[in-house]
């Protein structure tokens, strides 16, 4: 079978390469002082070339273009069941941006702390961020599953500047916190923060699940689901109902079992819920999305560290 000029051997052969980018500990200072815009930099794609062309391609610093091999050194290894795109940024301390943007298959793994923009409109594949994260986190994403091992930035999951709607499917997990405006215009998919959240939480939501493992606070709670038309805000612990939302019943949920086999593949140390308070809001909107609040069972636990 011939595939863009490309036997399946040799497809089987791309599929099990490792690329690494590792920062050079002497890229020059000004490199180090600009965002820099990895876009394109995807594991479909580098791992189809040889470690010279891969360090020929040009990537923005600031408004100009440079080679990749000015920041960053390259290698290969093979083994992995699907292209593998790993990035060592530890010794670079400027900003790197559009770390996996439009990524459609195979798996990123960072370790370091990437910028603005990780994963934004990707459609598939996996990203693993052993570190923070900057502002942006998902923009537009419609598939696939972000991981990160810490905090991210404002506008997780949200709308793109001028879209009418937030992530429209796949999974975004953060073992850490997240800032203002995570799930803004959220469409579908699901957003886990096992930290605490900022303000505007799930604001002008459409649908889609987000739940939130860590307490939110009075001031963040004033905010939250504002403006919400329907979907799902699952809350551990809730300092202040929201105004804009009212009371409509406690009961253990049917689907339970469901959100329990979900959140149990990322999460441990979590408090078992009995039962939730369910809220219905935002009431200006027509009161049809949901807000879930967990009551405790005592001392039992699941955990709020990723598996």
């Amino acid at each position: 079978m011939e595939t863009l000029g490309l036997n399946s051997q040799t497809l089987t052969t791309y599929e099990s390469l490792i690329v690494t980018l590792t920062a050079k500990p002497n890229c020059p200072l000004p490199l180090q002082q600009i965002p820099v815009d990895v876009a394109g930099l995807l594991p479909s794609r580098l791992v189809k070339l040889d470690d010279s062309g891969i360090a020929k391609l040009p990537i923005l610093a600031g408004n100009r273009e440079v080679a990749v091999e000015e920041i960053f050194s390259v290698s290969r290894s093979s083994g992995q069941a699907e292209p593998t795109l790993n990035w060592k940024l530890g010794a670079f301390t400027g900003r790197i941006d559009n770390l996996g943007r439009g990524l459609e298959t195979g798996l990123i793994q960072v370790d370091g702390n990437p910028g603005a923009d990780l994963g934004r409109e990707m459609s598939g594949g996996k990203i693993h961020i052993n570190g923070d994260a900057g502002t942006g986190v998902g923009r537009g994403q419609t598939g696939g599953c972000i991981a990160i091992q810490g905090n991210v930035g404002d506008q997780c999951g949200a709308a793109l500047a001028g879209a009418r709607t937030g992530i429209r499917g796949g999974t975004i997990f953060v073992s850490g916190s997240a800032g203002d405006d995570c799930g803004s215009r959220m469409r579908r998919g699901l957003i886990v923060v096992s930290g605490t959240v900022g303000q505007r939480l799930g604001a002008d939501m459409k649908a889609g699940t987000i739940f939130v493992d860590g307490s939110i606070d009075r001031l963040q709670a004033s905010s939250l689901g504002r403006g919400m038309i329907r979907g799902t805000i699952i809350c551990r612990e809730l300092k202040q109902t929201p105004a804009h939302f009212l009371y409509a019943c406690r009961q253990r949920l049917v689907v339970q079992e469901l959100i329990d086999r979900q959140l149990d593949n990322v999460l441990t140390n979590r408090p078992a819920p009995v039962e939730y308070r369910i809220y219905s809001g935002d009431i200006s909107e027509g009161g049809r999305g949901e807000l879930l609040v967990m009551k405790d069972q005592g001392s039992q636990t699941k955990s709020t560290h990723f598996v």
